[in-house]
């Protein structure tokens, strides 16, 4: 096995001290510009007006932010072994194979799809806060991604003329 030379970067922050390495090779960054963007939620803005707890505006920022992050890397290596897959197809010249490698496409595939469907939930109870519900029990039953996503209880619903749901409903 060859030797990898690591390079570490230290860095300090609110007086603590960690040490920055570059990624291995074919794993993803787990920290997109999205994601950092949702991280931005708890700063107290207009937008989150109803939400005037600070702890809880940074829970749910950082919470979303989590999601997404989740969902993006196993889309990612998702994609990278459905890749590997396929050059491993083109190599052996045939087409298709019997790979052992699918069972991880599988799984990959398992993983982004759950987080996509957290990040859903995630992004409806954020919706939800900022439009000023302020009862966890009542965000579960009445801003479920199942009554968003049915056209018939979504027509009923309260949060009909929301615009962060109409955008979700046009994207799912």
């Amino acid at each position: 096995m060859a030797e990898v030379a690591l390079t570490l970067k230290c860095i300090m922050k609110d007086g603590v001290i960690g040490y920055w390495a570059p990624l291995p090779e074919g794993v993803p960054e787990a920290d997109s510009p999205r994601a950092r963007m949702l991280r931005l939620l708890s700063d107290p803005t207009p937008a989150f007006a109803a939400v005037t707890d600070a702890d809880e505006r940074e829970a749910l920022g950082n919470s979303l932010a989590l999601a997404l992050t989740r969902a993006e890397y196993h889309e990612t290596r998702f994609k990278s072994i459905l890749g590997s897959l396929e050059a491993r197809r083109r190599q052996a010249d045939v087409p298709f194979t019997s790979d052992l490698l699918v069972v991880y496409t599988i799984y990959e595939a398992g993983a982004a799809l759950g987080a996509a469907r957290l990040a859903v939930d995630e992004l409806l109870h954020v919706t939800a806060r900022r439009h000023g519900e302020p009862d966890t029990a009542q965000i579960e039953k009445r801003w479920a991604a199942s009554l968003v996503m049915d056209d018939a209880k979504f027509a009923k619903a309260t949060y009909a003329s929301v615009p962060e749901t109409l955008l979700l409903r046009s994207k799912l």
